[in-house]
């Protein structure tokens, strides 16, 4: 309903004889996954949500985007930015690893649709997670921060972020589909978005930004621009 024009997730749920059935509240579309502390598998969800599964497949825990849920038989926190709701339907959060002990980072498969979806095949910016899950289930300021991946290449509504590999607290590999790329990425020095902007996604004051970005040529050959 948040997209435009408003969508169905996943169109019409019926049953054998073609009578609708309601959403499960604690239904999953899974995407990512990464093993935690003690067994516990960790999934990044379409919808979009971070799920704790325990090591005997159940899910025990879930966090929701602000405003979503509650769950019915699945312990549901909306602790989640609440902008994840602007995500273009079917591309919600797709990759997830662990940076550290307790430190999961997840990313959006898109670009948001803020304010519209339009938006998002004209953005080359896919917003990834960094969550202290210690510190967000504390109710913590701070245990969640937002930070601006650049896809390669030219915007366009194929260009995604399918998984996330750590290689250490500040660095992971970032696959693109479409580009047929891995990337290395540094998170040290990443700018918090969450800062700049407020729980809708609409940012507080103008900001504008100067950056470089070094470019190799078949040859070699080193450029910044």
């Amino acid at each position: 309903p948040t997209a435009t024009p408003p969508v169905s997730e996943e169109g019409p749920i019926v049953d054998a004889l073609g009578n609708p059935l309601d959403p499960d509240p604690d239904g999953i579309d899974s995407e990512g996954i990464a093993v935690g502390s003690f067994g516990m598998f960790w999934i990044s969800d379409e919808y979009p949500s971070v799920c704790a599964v325990s090591p005997d497949g159940k899910v025990i825990l879930r966090l929701v985007p602000q405003g979503r849920g509650p769950g019915k038989d699945v312990l549901t926190l909306d602790r989640l930015p609440r902008v994840l709701t602007k995500r273009v339907p079917n591309r919600g959060l797709e990759g997830i690893t662990f940076l550290s002990p307790g430190i999961i980072l997840t990313s959006l498969q898109r670009p948001l649709a803020n304010p519209d979806k339009k938006t998002s095949e004209a953005s080359s910016n896919i917003r990834l997670l960094r969550i202290d899950v210690a510190r967000l289930l504390d109710g913590k300021a701070g245990a969640i921060q937002q930070v601006i991946y650049l896809t390669d290449g030219k915007a366009n509504r194929g260009t995604y972020i399918s998984d996330l590999f750590s290689l250490s607290p500040d660095t992971v590999l970032a696959s693109e589909r479409r580009t047929n790329k891995i990337f290395k990425v540094a998170l040290a020095g990443a700018t918090d978005v969450s800062t700049l902007e407020d729980e809708n996604g609409n940012l507080l004051t103008p900001v504008e930004y100067d950056y470089q970005t070094q470019i190799i040529d078949p040859d070699g050959n080193v450029s910044v621009k």
